[in-house]
């Protein structure tokens, strides 16, 4: 009794939980927020890919500023969009998607801090908010759910912010003074959270038009730095870079001849400067000491937790190292990979947070175009990707590795035709696809294989021709001299070799124009025919060991290259072993288009609806079956409509196409487009996806989908999805019996 009592309580209490979780989950959306589809159960293990890539608006568009607050990104600058989300100049990224904070602010945001508390300060030349209910002088904070004032407001534009460890604000800019008049504040100010207050008498010059355009902080000194020689009552010389400490203004040597256009400081009295006159020095020990000449302006500068320091701006070298608007320095500048670029292109922001480095500026793409970016930028350590995002066009293929997946299909954004996925962004993979990719494979040491390249010798046709891209070394090699037919499907066997399939005869080698018959192997750099092929086109390859299984329109295993003598019945699926083709059972009643393995048991998809097993004995198999070895069998009854993709994990199987709904022994659910076969039922997906799925990879428990769809699970998804389960029991029985 007492062990039911315990069980009781805490059920109770988990009850309690659900019931505030559920109460949450109710409250009404935060103003700006998209509007929330129905709510179906599974929904909630969707992620997001938003689409287009990056911030866009009318006119000028820049990103001049970036924040980070643990998983939280916000960018600040000149923009209405971020994806699909109107944003007025003011963005929020967090769990891969673009969110407004309220109505925005009405003009363009320089300068962005965070205070302990995990408020938000955008400084700019704004004076109120996006919708013109709240005014805001230039300056403004955001609490999570509203934007709200500074007090009275600042006289003049914003153009840098710092937080101190007690939370206190310094801003600065071209300043003169708050908005009530009450305060001088001679183009730098502090608030204390209630107040505002000036330091000393400000930064001026003689024509009294100087300006502060950079901010630092280092335990109790302000650095600031920007077109001004001396204090405001010109009694301390001060030529354009400065310290505050204990309420007093001093000089850092001689100073800059030219604007200061960016400061970074450490914790050991390091600070770091650079200048409109293509300069970068630090400061240290008492004087400054030149880093290199830079060619252009470096309008940020950054430390990461290991003193690494990052450079962004408009600038293609610094010293001899070849740079492209983006650098780091360890004592030597080194580039984050080509940098980034487009015409023009400037960054404005840099800001290193964990493993990654954020980027903003005025920049399309990753430099040579491989990634579109649109203003915004992620570096992984190896490469700049996107924030999030998903595609424009439509996924054919997907393949997963480590950590990466891999998508192809029929986009040019964020990547032309194929594109990597890091966990936080999209890259394109160092070249520019020709063509609509169709097929992509990954071997054991991660090297992955497309088609969708031109070049090939003549009677060839564009994009048959196959690339292997090397992981180590990022480098692109041709395989083979392209075929006469599209190619369909790409695998690698156990033993590492690669294998192609689809509508062509003849792989047109460089010593010979080799018959292949739809399905080749490459053997020492040239295609090779597999047997002699088969008699129409090969739409899926799934290798098991060394035994290659292939589906698709086909009837025949050819007898001869010319496959017409000595054919065999294959029925849309057959299995190669090494030496000779055989059927599967007696095939499929029509096309295969999908297959999947999980142990020795194999599974089509397509578009048949039923299977022959040896002996003759018809299954009626609506969309899908499995070949256990022996005889095919049903998955519960069926599905209603197309299977254009599978893929396994575990003893799990997932079907993607045109389904929308799978049919039970005890009944038929819902799926729309996507479902999962556990063994005895199916299952949906939450509402699955607004249009056909194409392509479905596993990566452990998380599943990716590519097709047309725009949505998953009723949220925003362009062309590529992300399922994503718990690991643990949603529910826990709330009375357990006493043993």
């Amino acid at each position: 009794m007492q062990t039911i009592t315990r069980a009781l309580l805490i059920g109770l209490m988990v009850l309690g939980v659900i019931l505030m979780l559920t109460s949450a989950t109710a409250q009404a959306a935060p103003p700006n927020s998209p509007p929330r589809a129905p709510h179906v159960a599974g929904d909630e293990f969707w992620g997001t890919f938003q689409s287009p890539i990056g911030v866009s608006g009318v006119g000028t568009v820049e990103v001049r500023a970036i924040a980070v607050d643990g998983d939280t990104i916000y960018i600040g600058g000149l923009f209405t969009s971020a994806a699909n989300v109107t944003v007025n100049n003011i963005a929020m990224f967090r769990n891969g998607m673009w969110s407004a904070l309220g109505s925005g602010l009405n003009d363009e945001v320089y300068a962005l801090a965070v205070d302990t508390n995990h408020i938000l300060y955008a400084g700019g030349k704004f004076y109120q908010s996006g919708d013109g209910l709240q005014p805001l002088y230039s300056i403004a904070k955001w609490n999570g759910s509203a934007w709200s004032p500074l007090g009275p407001g600042l006289a003049g534009w914003v153009l840098a912010l710092v937080v101190d460890g007690g939370n206190n604000v310094y801003a600065a800019g071209t300043l003169t003074k708050t908005m009530d008049n009450l305060t001088t504040l001679t183009h730098i100010g502090k608030w204390n959270g209630s107040t505002w207050s000036a330091m000393g008498s400000g930064l001026d010059n003689a024509t009294h038009d100087g300006y502060v355009n950079a901010l630092a902080i280092s335990g109790s000194n302000v650095y600031a730095g920007g077109q001004f020689t001396a204090t405001g009552d010109n009694l301390t010389l001060l030529t354009r870079i400065a310290r505050w400490d204990s309420g007093t203004w001093s000089a850092l040597g001689t100073g800059f001849a030219s604007t200061v256009l960016a400061i970074v400081a450490d914790g050991a009295g390091k600070v770091y400067a650079s200048t409109s006159g293509n300069e970068i020095k630090k400061w240290e020990s008492g004087s400054w000491a030149s880093l290199g000449s830079v060619n252009g302006a470096i309008y940020s500068l950054a430390l990461d937790a290991g003193g690494m320091l990052y450079a962004g701006g408009s600038f293609s070298n610094i010293g001899s190292t070849t740079l492209r608007n983006v650098a780091k320095y360890d004592g030597t500048w080194h580039p984050l990979d080509g940098g980034l670029g487009g015409s023009p292109d400037s960054v404005y922001a840099i800001v290193p947070s964990g493993s990654r480095v954020y980027a903003g500026g005025h920049f399309g793409t990753s430099t040579g175009g491989a990634t579109a970016l649109n203003h915004v930028a992620n570096w992984n350590g190896t490469r700049w990707g996107t924030f999030g995002g998903g595609m424009n066009g439509q996924v054919n293929a997907l393949a997963t590795f480590g950590n990466n997946v891999y998508a192809g299909g029929a986009f040019n954004s964020p990547a032309t035709y194929l594109a990597v996925w890091d966990g936080f962004g999209w890259a394109g993979l160092d070249t520019l696809v020709e063509t609509i990719v169709h097929a992509i494979a990954v071997d054991s040491s991660g090297n992955v294989y497309s088609d969708g390249f031109s070049g090939g010798l003549p009677g060839s046709i564009a994009g048959s021709v196959i690339k292997r891209w090397n992981a180590g070394t990022r480098t692109w090699t041709q395989l083979g001299s392209g075929a006469d037919g599209q190619v369909r499907a790409l695998a690698v066997d156990s033993g590492g070799t690669l294998y192609a399939a689809g509508d062509f005869v003849h792989a047109p080698n460089v010593l010979i124009n080799q018959i292949v018959n739809r399905v080749a192997k490459l053997v020492s750099g040239n295609w090779a025919a597999v047997g002699n092929g088969v008699n129409n086109s090969v739409y899926a390859l799934k290798t098991v060991g060394t035994n290659v299984y292939a589906g698709g329109m086909f009837q025949q295993v050819c007898g001869n290259s010319a496959c017409n003598s000595g054919n065999t019945t294959a029925n849309r699926i057959a299995v190669w072993n090494g030496s000779n083709w055989s059927q599967v059972g007696n095939g499929t009643g029509n096309t295969v288009m999908a297959l999947a393995a999980i142990g020795t048991d194999i599974y089509a998809g397509g578009n048949f609806t039923n299977a022959f097993n040896p002996g003759g004995g018809n299954v009626g198999a609506l969309y899908i079956a499995k070949w256990n070895g022996s005889n095919w069998a049903t998955l519960g009854n069926g599905l209603n409509n197309w299977v254009w993709a599978l893929a396994s994990s575990g003893s799990s199987l997932y079907a993607g196409g045109d389904l929308t709904s799978a049919n039970n022994t005890g009944g038929s659910v819902t799926v729309n487009h996507i479902a999962k076969w556990d063994g005895t039922n199916w299952s949906a997906l939450g509402s699955g996806t607004n249009t056909a799925v194409f392509a479905v990879a596993a990566h452990g428990s998380t599943l990716y989908a590519g097709g047309t769809f725009t949505t998953a699970g009723g949220k925003p998804s362009s062309r590529i999805g992300r399922w994503m389960p718990p690991n643990y029991p949603l529910f826990l029985p709330l009375i357990q019996k006493a043993p």
